[in-house]
C-alpha cells in the first residue's frame, strides 16, 4: 500500500511540476542552449508589425550556438479573429520554437467569448502540433486600458506565460515621473523609444528562463503538453484556414492593389465585369472572406447556401478587412455566392476563410446558390428627429460606456417626459451625427422616423452603427448592438415585420472610439 501510494503521489508531483509557468519557454531555450534553431514568431497586430520582432538581438547574444531566426508576423488592424485563420500560413509554416501572440489592444472591440473562443483556438491548435511550440501572450499597452482580463484568463487556464506590457508601462512612467508621450507616439502605438523600452521589458521577462536553460542545455529537451477542457462552450476552430480565391468568369487576376498591404494580401480577384458572381463550394461550419478596401472599390453581396446575404461595403477607406459570413453551420459541404450588384464599381477578393471542415458528417452536396436580386430602400437623413446628445460626460474607448444602458426620456418604458426633438436634412444615407452635435467619442442621440405602408410587409431592417445602439420597433426592443459587429457601414440585417399603417422606428446611436455616425435602410429580395 505504501509503494502504491509514493506512486500516486509522486504523480501528482509530477503533474504539479509540468504546470509550472513557462516551462515551455524553458524547454525552447534549452534546446537553443544546446545549438539547436530558435525559430521565433511574432503575431498580432500594427503594434508587432512595428515592433520588428523586439527581442532578436537579444536572442542571438543569448544563445550564440543556436541559428536564431525571427518571424514578425504582425499585420495592422488585426486581433485574433483573423489571426485564428492566418496561423497555418504565417505560424505553422515557420515551424516556430515560440511564438508571441499580440492581441489584446486589437481585440478590445470584441465580445468575452469571441475573443476566448479564438485565443483557445490558436493555443489549442499550436500546442496540438507535432513539435509545439512554447507560446507566450504579449498584453500591450493602451493610454485608456484595454480588456485584457480575456487573454489573462486564457494564458493562465494553459499555464502560459504571459508578459503584461500596460503593467510595465504604467509603472515605469509613474516610477520617473514622465508623460505618456515619452515613449508612446498616440494611444497605442510606441514610438523608437518605446519600441526600445517594450524589447527591454520582453527580455527582462524571458532572462531567467534563458539563464536556468543555460546551466542545462539540451537538445531533445521539451515541455510535456496536457491541454484542459476549453474555456469555451463554442466548438474551437482548430483547422481554420485561407484559401485563395480561384479564378472564375467575370473574375481577373490582381497582382497588385497598388499599396504597401499587398505583402498581406498576395494579390487578389478583381471584379472584372458588372454583376460578377461566383459561387464557391466549401467545407465547413464557419466560412468568411477577407477583401481588399479603397475608396474607389464598391460594394458586394455574400450568402451562405443561399440565405439572405450580407452587404459588405469595400470602399469606406484604404486598407483591407475580413468578415465572418457564417458560423455554427452543420458540419458537411456548403456553398458561398458573392455578387456584385449592377452599376457597383470594382471588388478585390483575398481570401475564402473557413473552419470545421474536418469534422464529420453533413451533407455531402452543397447548399443552394444565391441567385436573386437585393432591393435596398433607404431611409436619408431628412426623414429623422434628434433627441440628444444624452451621456455625454462617458468618453468610448473600446467598448459601450454607462450610457448605452442608462434610460434617458425618449427611451420606451422610460416614462420620463421633457425629450426634445429636432428635424434633420439632408440626402445622405450615412447621417453624420458628429457633424450635427460636435461630439465623436462620447454620448449616445436617439433618432426616430415612421415607416408608413399599405399592408402589412416582411423585410429586413438593415442598421448601421457607428458604433454601439440599441433598436426598437413600434416600441419593441429588436437588437443591442453592446460588442463587435463588423464594419462600421456593414449593415446588420433584422428580420422585422411592418404593419399596415404608421411604424415608428427608434435607434439609440452611442458614439464609438472615433466616429458617430447611423444608417438605416428596408431590404428584400426580388
Amino acid at each position: 500500500m505504501k509503494h502504491w501510494l509514493t506512486i500516486v503521489l509522486l504523480g501528482f508531483v509530477c503533474c504539479i511540476l509540468s504546470a509550472q509557468v513557462g516551462e515551455d519557454v524553458e524547454a525552447a531555450f534549452r534546446r537553443a542552449a544546446a545549438g539547436a534553431p530558435l525559430r521565433a514568431v511574432f503575431i498580432g497586430g500594427s503594434i508587432t508589425q512595428d515592433g520588428k520582432g523586439w527581442i532578436g538581438d537579444w536572442l542571438e547574444k543569448t544563445f550564440p550556438e543556436s541559428p536564431v531566426v525571427v518571424h514578425n508576423v504582425g499585420m495592422s488592424a488585426t486581433g485574433s479573429s483573423l489571426g485564428v485563420f492566418r496561423l497555418r500560413r504565417d505560424v505553422i509554416a515557420a515551424q516556430p520554437d515560440i511564438v508571441f501572440l499580440e492581441f489584446a489592444v486589437n481585440d478590445g472591440g470584441m465580445s468575452d467569448e469571441s475573443t476566448i473562443r479564438f485565443l483557445e483556438s490558436i493555443v489549442v491548435r499550436l500546442k496540438s502540433q507535432r513539435n509545439p511550440p512554447a507560446v507566450v501572450f504579449l498584453e500591450t499597452a493602451a493610454k485608456n486600458k484595454s480588456n485584457r482580463a480575456r487573454h489573462h484568463a486564457v494564458a493562465k487556464h494553459y499555464d502560459l506565460l504571459e508578459i503584461d506590457l500596460q503593467v510595465a508601462l504604467d509603472s515605469h512612467l509613474s516610477k520617473n515621473r514622465i508623460p505618456w508621450e515619452s515613449l508612446m507616439g498616440d494611444a497605442v502605438h510606441p514610438n523608437r523609444k518605446g519600441h526600445a523600452f517594450y524589447g527591454e521589458v520582453i527580455a527582462g521577462k524571458l532572462a531567467p528562463f534563458a539563464e536556468r536553460a543555460r546551466k542545462s542545455p539540451d537538445p531533445r529537451a521539451s515541455a510535456p503538453v496536457k491541454l484542459p477542457k476549453p474555456l469555451s462552450t463554442k466548438p474551437l476552430l482548430l483547422d481554420a484556414d485561407m484559401q485563395v480565391i480561384p479564378l472564375m468568369k467575370g473574375w481577373t487576376k490582381a497582382f497588385s492593389v497598388g499599396y504597401w498591404w499587398d505583402m498581406f494580401l498576395q494579390g487578389t480577384v478583381r471584379s472584372s465585369r458588372k454583376g460578377a458572381v461566383m459561387h464557391l463550394p466549401f467545407r465547413g461550419t464557419v466560412a468568411g472572406v477577407m477583401f481588399a478596401m479603397s475608396p474607389k472599390y464598391g460594394k458586394f453581396l455574400a450568402s451562405v447556401d443561399g440565405v439572405f446575404p450580407k452587404v459588405i461595403r469595400t470602399n469606406t477607406r484604404h486598407g483591407y478587412s475580413a468578415v465572418i459570413l457564417a458560423d455554427n453551420l452543420l458540419p458537411g459541404e456548403h456553398m458561398l455566392t458573392i455578387r456584385v450588384p449592377e452599376g457597383e464599381n470594382e471588388v478585390h477578393l483575398a481570401y475564402l476563410l473557413t473552419a470545421g471542415g474536418s469534422e464529420t458528417g453533413g451533407c455531402p452536396v452543397p447548399g443552394r446558390k444565391f441567385t436573386s436580386e437585393l432591393v435596398t430602400e433607404v431611409l436619408p437623413a431628412k426623414v429623422w428627429e434628434i433627441s440628444g446628445p444624452y451621456g455625454s460626460e462617458h468618453i468610448c474607448v473600446d467598448g459601450p460606456t454607462p450610457a448605452l444602458n442608462t434610460v434617458y426620456p425618449p427611451e420606451p418604458g422610460s416614462g420620463k417626459t421633457g425629450a426634445i426633438w429636432k428635424k434633420l436634412s439632408g440626402e445622405e444615407e450615412f447621417v453624420d451625427l458628429f457633424r450635427r452635435t460636435g461630439l465623436k467619442n462620447r454620448g449616445v442621440n436617439y433618432v426616430r422616423t415612421t415607416i408608413r405602408c399599405e399592408k402589412e410587409r416582411c423585410v429586413f431592417l438593415g442598421v448601421t452603427l457607428d458604433y454601439f445602439g440599441k433598436v426598437w420597433l413600434n416600441g419593441e426592443l429588436l437588437k443591442v448592438f453592446d460588442s463587435m459587429h463588423g464594419g462600421v457601414r456593414e449593415p446588420v440585417m433584422i428580420p422585422v415585420v411592418l404593419k399596415k399603417g404608421e411604424n415608428e422606428l427608434l435607434l439609440k446611436v452611442h458614439a464609438g472610439s472615433a466616429g458617430n455616425e447611423f444608417s438605416a435602410s428596408l431590404n428584400h429580395l426580388k
